[in-house]
């Protein structure tokens, strides 16, 4: 999916949001190169990634 989106003319990033909880998914989006943003969406941490 990240290399669908980052090859969109207009494409500069890429959002996504999770819960954070022990086990969840935010290291995996981290070694993906997705960066914390510090904001929270309806109960979801928001991360992006920069292309």
């Amino acid at each position: 999916v990240i290399d669908v989106v980052r090859k969109q003319p207009n494409a500069d990033s890429m959002i996504l949001s999770y819960v954070r909880e022990d086990g969840g998914p935010r290291d995996f989006y981290a070694r993906l190169g997705f960066e914390d943003t510090g904001e929270e969406h309806h109960g979801e941490w928001l991360m992006r990634l920069e292309f």
